[in-house]
């Protein structure tokens, strides 16, 4: 076993991932990470990488307990090894805030959302890619909270670094959209939101592909807005849509299968 295969299963497990098989990267995911353990040792940087994969791809997989402690221990090492303020304890700082944030402890995220902020304005400046992740994680905690207009300006600022330094057709770019979307639909402003969604959705559709599970969330996001527009006929087809690609993607379920289920039959 050497560092070279532990990249390598790595990055198979990341494409498979990224382009919407979860189940298929785990033991790629896994396998690096035992050889980074074995060769590396437990407490190197990319050893918390690995742990730091293994924990993303639990979460998108609805498996939140499970992936909590995988994010712990990335966190524990990148603060041990890198220090408080290295952009990879930043990343995982955010990573384990998430976790909080999917089971309901957003008083518990906030410290972490706020650490991993200041960290990567701070090490990688305002008009970094990963800065803007941090706005918009941020964003979407206050979002949660209620604190609609405060999270308003940090989606703001996350959709202007990703339109310059990612360009208007990136992935991040749609989520950026999608959340200042669904952001104006929750502050009542349904008009304002549709251009957002509608973007977004045309990106993802794109760029990620017709059958992905994030493009599924950005059709789940169009139904929703237009049933709170009073066009309950014109949104069936997006939630049928959406749930018909969770169900063979993530499983009938899976959280987002269920809300986008939910969804359809509430309509």
């Amino acid at each position: 076993m050497t560092r070279r295969a532990a990249y390598l299963n790595s990055k198979i497990g990341y494409y498979l991932n990224q382009y919407g098989f979860p189940a298929e990267a785990r033991p790629y995911y896994e396998q690096a990470l035992a050889i980074y353990q074995k060769v590396l040792g437990p407490d190197h940087p990319d050893t918390a990488s690995s742990l730091n994969n293994i924990g993303a791809l639990l979460k998108a997989m609805g498996q939140l307990a499970e992936a909590r402690p995988y994010y712990e221990q990335a966190l524990a090492i990148s603060q041990k090894v890198l220090g408080p303020d290295h952009p990879d304890t930043g990343m995982s700082a955010g990573n384990l805030a998430s976790i909080f944030e999917a089971t309901g402890n957003l008083e518990d995220a906030l410290p972490l959302r706020k650490m991993a902020l200041k960290i990567h304005q701070s090490s990688l400046g305002n008009d970094h890619p990963i800065t803007a992740t941090s706005l918009n994680n941020m964003s979407g905690l206050l979002d949660s909270m209620g604190q609609l207009a405060e999270a308003r300006p940090y989606y703001k600022q996350a959709l202007t670094i990703r339109k310059k330094v990612l360009g208007p057709e990136h992935s991040d770019t749609a989520t950026s959209l999608n959340n200042m979307g669904t952001l104006l639909q929750a502050m009542g402003r349904l008009e304002e939101a549709q251009p957002y969604v509608a973007q977004a959705l045309a990106i993802r559709q794109k760029v990620l592909g017709p059958d992905h599970p994030q493009t599924a969330l950005s059709l789940n996001n169009m139904g929703a807005l237009l049933d709170s527009m009073g066009r309950p006929e014109e949104a069936r087809p997006y939630y049928e849509q959406a749930l018909a690609i969770l169900e063979a993607k993530l499983g009938p379920d899976h959280p987002h299968t269920k809300i986008v289920r939910n969804n359809l039959q509430l309509l």
